[in-house]
């Protein structure tokens, strides 16, 4: 019972990592989960049963029946339900499996389930990105070679009866097979302990033998879309237009937009930095809509676009963007882009704002440089002109028809005299923060300007209420300003030295334009309305999963051509500098590593930033070489791989030269004779039995008391000398006496 116990957990636990994997997904509604999970029980219990005599099953002609009436069920959902193609599939998938689960399985039916959860897998491919897909896989190998273990035991003992004719129940309830021993031959069954012990080596040989597969194996384009069933769901929320009341409900999802790490100038630079999305101009009393047309942007190689041609003063900003699919194909960017790296395409607008290709099914990566330097106040107070360029009164000085004078004579009292358009701004910006409220809690308001309705009746809104609010007032004392919709800066991971963006971060603020200094970015909502993040454990627990999401995304996702190009180069490179080197040894590299280098490195604490460092070290070591890296571990990691190597090449060796002998021993029973003997003959020299020239084989293997000898000498003289075919049970002998390491 042992074996079928094993194969049966296996199996079943095979099934529901697979079903769950797809589950986390989301690719599976939540009742449809719960049913299959019920009859994946059932099946469980009933198998059991089945196993002492009892139980039930569904008959194979039903069965089939039921899969001929899918195609009903399949136009309900169709034509009725409106259920995507990928569903639609998953749910056949689910049903074909209820099928199988609920009868008598045989070996086929198990192969098929096997089949199953492994398409499953495959499909969970093109639906995360993440490090959770490697840890989906991990637990996936580790149950699937156990499973395929006890199903090939079960299969080899149920051929064995058939041979020999035994009549015994279908199910397995004893597995045994003979060892050769001092006391002689015995027969003794396999333990729990040596098929759990297989289970896992057998997936750790995989992964070392898949990983340089992964580091050689070419890539194709990251930015490929993958339609079908293979298309990952896009996020929704953010938008390329406003309508007022609707950023409530964005604010309250928390899934990940974007993470960006930023490299600031040195001695310059923002660090509340926004990530801009889109400008918005006109207001028609109800959304915000840009007016402006889309144009290429320059393009100055393959994958690089200049944006802006006027020059940095103060250094520039550097952004790395890692976004999750996206329902619009807006690309985000820190205030005044400069250049943009790392898209196949870019337009922009004559808003500044900036897109690209649509990518709905696909993560997307690039590289922004961007002025973040945000003048003075003394330099926006000097700046007074009033002097505006024709296009920028004509979209920036816009106002809808029917607007509330209420509103022109609210930003008059605010202004209370202000000339300069700094002090405008300011003004404005005081009032608002001060004398409103911020709230998501907001009905939306279908009657009259909501706008109107904020700052007279309601008192209270959330960042796009204020950022409108603003504009107007600005507009109507003949200031221009706009309208930006992006995101907030997002919560630091300093694991991870990166920002995640939320689709709660999403945000508005303000741009005011000024003659001299151009668009200056103002924040009229109060501090009630900027994201706030837990500092203790859990924010801390985030902070190190941001770390692993990173590491992932950077060095797997991320390794491309270009990396694999890189470590080819840094292989290279090291085995020069080892070549110039010359006099230095191996133990002198590993003395090098256990003494002070270890220690300085070591000697700045465990801080999480610190920790970040080194494991960054770590990987890009190995990644990217070079003669100033760190050399030591580059030189650990090339020894131990070239000691798995080594190993690896003598297992396929022993059992290459096993798998010829065996070809021999049934081709040319005289030569295989001598192949096994003279192995034998080394092995016991090696344990003191020397045999002398005088001495014939009976001779010498009759003063040696190992078991087994005198057996495997009797077989070479009749193979050798009497051109007697090995058999399977005595090739099996001979290995079986070779295994034991004598």
């Amino acid at each position: 019972m042992l074996v079928e116990k094993f194969h049966h957990g296996t199996s079943y636990l095979l099934l529901v990592v697979s079903f769950a994997a797809l589950t986390v997904t989301r690719q599976v509604e939540p009742i449809v989960a719960a049913l299959f999970a019920g009859v994946i029980a059932i099946s469980w219990l009933n198998d059991n049963r089945r196993q002492r005599g009892a139980g039930w099953e569904m008959k194979r002609q039903l069965a089939n029946r039921l899969i001929f009436l899918y195609p009903f069920i399949f136009l309900i959902e169709w034509r009725v339900l409106k259920i995507s193609l990928a569903g639609m599939v998953i749910h056949f998938v689910i049903f074909a499996t209820t099928l199988k689960l609920l009868g008598r399985k045989t070996a086929r039916d198990w192969l098929w389930l096997y089949v199953v959860s492994f398409s499953l897998m495959v499909h969970l491919a093109g639906l995360m990105a993440g490090p959770g897909f490697l840890v989906w896989v991990t637990v996936y190998l580790g149950l699937v070679v156990p499973a395929l273990i006890g199903y090939e035991i079960r299969q080899s003992q149920s051929q064995h009866r058939d041979r020999s004719g035994e009549t015994e129940p279908g199910w397995v309830d004893r597995v045994t097979y003979s060892r050769l021993g001092a006391g002689g031959r015995r027969r003794v069954a396999p333990r729990l302990r040596v098929l759990i012990g297989y289970s896992v080596v057998i997936p750790v040989v995989i992964l070392l033998v898949g990983l340089p597969v992964f580091l050689l194996l070419p890539r194709v384009s990251r930015g490929a879309i993958r339609p079908g069933v293979f298309a990952t769901e896009a996020l929704s929320g953010f938008s390329e237009s406003v309508r007022l009341g609707d950023v409530a409900r964005i604010k309250l999802n928390p899934e990940v937009v974007m993470r960006v790490r930023v490299r600031l100038p040195e001695g310059g630079g923002r660090s509340d930095l926004r990530w801009r999305g889109v400008t918005l101009d006109r207001y028609d009393g109800r959304s915000w809509t840009g007016s402006g047309g889309w144009r290429p942007a320059t393009r100055r190689t393959e994958r690089a676009f200049s944006v802006d041609p006027r020059f940095p003063t103060f250094g520039v900003t550097e952004q790395r963007f890692f976004l999750e699919p996206l329902s619009v194909s807006t690309v985000f960017v820190a205030p005044r882009p400069i250049f943009v790296t790392g898209l196949l395409t870019l337009l922009g607008d004559d808003g500044d704002g900036l897109r690209t290709m649509p990518h709905p099914s696909t993560k997307l990566e690039y590289r922004v440089y961007s002025d973040t330097h945000e003048p003075s106040s003394a330099k926006l107070q000097q700046d007074v002109s009033t002097d505006y360029p024709r296009e920028i009164r004509r979209r920036y000085l816009q106002l809808p028809n029917g607007f509330d004078h209420r509103i022109r004579e609210l930003a008059r009292r605010t202004a209370n005299g202000a000339t300069s358009p700094y002090a405008v701004a300011k003004a404005v910006e005081t009032y608002l923060r001060s004398n409103y409220s911020y709230t998501l809690d907001l009905a939306r308001v279908d009657d009259g300007d909501p706008v109107a309705d904020f700052l007279f009746a309601a008192r209270q809104g959330h960042c796009e209420y204020f950022a409108s609010a603003m504009v107007l007032m600005l507009r109507a004392l003949g200031v221009p300003a706009r309208l930006v919709n992006g995101f907030q800066t997002g919560e630091y991971s300093e694991a991870a030295d990166v920002f995640t963006v939320r689709q709660s971060d999403a945000h508005s603020w303000v741009e005011v334009y000024f003659s001299e200094q151009g668009w200056v970015q103002f924040e009229p909502t109060p501090d009630a309305g900027m994201s706030r993040y837990d500092k203790g454990w859990l924010g801390l627990m985030r902070q190190y999963l941001e770390a692993m999401e990173m590491l992932w995304l950077e060095n797997v996702v991320g390794f491309d051509t270009s990396r694999q190009i890189a470590m080819v180069v840094g292989v290279q490179r090291q085995l020069f500098s080892w070549q110039q080197e010359g006099g230095v040894s191996w133990i002198d590299r590993l003395v090098d590593l256990s003494g002070q280098g270890w220690s300085a490195e070591w000697s700045s604490g465990w801080s999480i930033k610190g920790l970040r460092r080194r494991v960054e070290r770590r990987v890009e070591g190995v990644v990217v070489a070079g003669p100033g890296g760190p050399g030591r571990w580059r030189g650990l990691t090339a020894l131990v791989g070239v000691v798995l190597l080594l190993l690896v090449v003598r297992a396929l060796y022993r059992h290459g030269s096993w798998s010829t002998w065996r070809r021999k021993a049934r081709r040319d029973p005289a030569d295989s004779a001598a192949i096994f003997y003279r192995e034998m003959l080394r092995r016991l020299e090696r344990r003191g039995y020397r045999r002398l020239a005088s001495q014939t084989p009976r001779e010498y293997a009759a003063g040696i008391p190992l078991p087994g000898v005198a057996e495997m000498t009797g077989l070479y003289e009749r193979a050798r000398h009497g051109q007697h075919r090995l058999n399977e049970q005595e090739i099996r002998f001979i290995e079986d006496w070779f295994k034991r390491r004598i």
